[in-house]
């Protein structure tokens, strides 16, 4: 009998029926198209001799044109008392692994950031055919890129991919990300006709997710539709609590006498958010239709101050779309052991930058603060122009020095460290030791491993600012003493 014979795949693990069993999977894209060349591995663990635990192979198959396995297997052939897991691949596509029982699995295509540059530069039929593949897709991108995910490659090139988005929202493998996307572009218009045209609750885990995004851009509710929207997600009636939070934080952020009327509703409709709601209800706001100003800085502090959790640890500088006049800002909180980020959305209406959104992107869970014995000692290194160098002396009685040479040739300003502690991070005060040196201020002090980071910003106002990298020097001279032994063979080798 050959490997087609013995295959088992997903529903060998389960049944429980006569010796004969005749079963077929299929595999698909995102799309629904048929995948064929999809590797299905059955493997199982097994103790060996020496008490270990080993994974064994027990077959594998390779799916058809049509992206079928049609099996016929007897069920005898089961390794008894164990538990099989099933690994399914395919170059180009996400893996994954599971034991779940399905007739049809999707696997979805893998893109990256430059593929979404690259849709943007295209037009028409065949603009719109290669979005929705990529919609139905799986996007990876380096979160450590300026534009850290699809949403915020998408925002970049709004002006490109909109009215594609809006075409492709009642589509079936698609509609659902073109819906979250253009809520998070914020064009009023965009989420009016989202509300307007989006697919009915299906109350399952994780499939009506879009209606978070939604429901955080919809700040300015005009039509009934609307309102209505915002109450039944309040209500829960999306079964997600992503979806229902936000809704509720919307309308404490509106403000109005209607808003507050729906909360009320909501509350007798979604009894396990009844305390939030209460909150929501005698919570001191100013409005979201007041966040708005000309300076763009400025309109993210509004926003801080106006969704504050926890300790607000700072706003991040703004990432524009393509032309520059909406932009995208990082509110990040510290709730107990969680890092919380914001990012809001702006667009720039006349002269002033007004608020379209804002919605939480990530939430992570913090390691325990490091020992005060760790940042005991100095700290020297230069700036990310490499013009600027410090020097940072800290000292076990939470006091220090700190010298500044913002030029090659310049004599150093100095500086006295006042107080430093440590609570979730590193806090310092610091005042000129001497009356040329200018007032400045530590902002966003990171530690990494043996690494100081922050920024140097002058107290009384200034349009300059530079981030310093300092390396412990004990760690620093420990590494450059082991290099340096290193190489010293080499120069006797003949």
């Amino acid at each position: 009998m050959n490997n087609r014979a013995f295959y088992t795949v997903l529903i060998l693990i389960f049944l429980n029926t006569v010796r004969a069993v005749e079963v077929t999977s299929r595999f698909v894209d995102g799309l629904g198209h048929p995948l064929p060349g999809v590797t299905v591995e059955v493997k199982y663990p097994k103790q060996g001799a020496d008490g270990k635990l080993k994974e064994i192979e027990w077959l594998k198959m390779t799916s058809d044109q049509e992206g079928k396995i049609k099996v016929l297997y007897d069920e005898t052939l089961v390794p008894t008392n164990e538990t099989l897991w099933v690994s399914v691949k395919k170059a180009g596509y996400s893996a994954f692994s599971t034991d779940k029982v399905k007739s049809e699995y999707i696997l979805k295509r893998q893109f990256e950031a430059g593929d979404v540059h690259r849709i943007a530069q295209l037009s028409g039929e065949k603009l719109k055919t290669e979005l929705r593949e990529l919609l139905a897709g799986d996007v990876k991108v380096d979160p450590k890129a300026e534009y850290r995910n699809l949403h915020e490659l998408v925002f970049f090139h709004e002006r490109e991919l909109r009215s594609v988005l809006r075409d492709l929202v009642e589509d079936s493998h698609s509609g659902k990300v073109a819906c979250s996307l253009l809520a998070f572009i914020g064009m009023p218009e965009d989420v009016r006709y989202v509300v307007k045209n989006a697919p009915l609750p299906k109350r399952k885990l994780f499939e009506d997710r879009w209606a978070y995004h939604v429901a955080c851009s919809l700040l300015e509710p005009e039509t009934k539709e609307e309102w209505d929207f915002l109450k039944r997600c309040a209500e829960d009636t999306y079964y997600d609590r992503w979806v229902d939070a936000g809704a509720i934080r919307t309308l404490k952020m509106i403000g109005s006498e209607q808003s507050a009327n729906l909360l009320k509703e909501a509350a007798k409709e979604n009894p396990e958010r009844k305390e939030s709601i209460a909150h929501a209800l005698t919570s001191t706001n100013i409005g979201a239709n007041f966040i708005e100003a000309a300076d763009l800085e400025e309109a993210g502090k509004k926003v801080a101050q106006l969704i504050k959790m926890g300790e607000w640890q700072l706003n991040t500088e703004p990432r524009y779309n393509n032309e520059k006049d909406m932009a995208l800002i990082d509110c990040e909180f510290i709730v107990g052991r969680d890092l919380l980020v914001e990012t809001a959305t702006f667009h720039k209406t006349g002269d002033k930058w007004k608020l379209r959104g804002v919605r939480e992107t990530m939430q992570a869970l913090l390691a325990s603060p490091p020992e005060k014995k760790r940042f005991v000692g100095v700290w020297q290194g230069f700036s990310e122009s490499q013009i600027e160098f410090a020097r940072l002396e800290l000292k076990e009685d939470g006091t220090g020095l700190l010298a500044v040479s913002f030029l090659p040739d310049s004599a150093p300003d100095k500086y006295l460290v006042t107080q430093w502690t440590l609570k979730d991070q590193l806090e310092l005060a610091i005042k000129p030791a001497e009356p040329g040196a200018e007032p400045l201020t530590l902002q966003n002090v990171k530690l990494g491993m043996d690494v100081l980071q922050f920024a140097l910003r002058p107290v009384h106002g200034g349009d300059w600012n530079c981030r310093l990298k300092l390396y412990n020097e004990k760690t620093f001279q420990k590494r450059a003493n082991a290099v340096k032994k290193a190489l010293e063979g080499l120069e006797k080798t003949p």
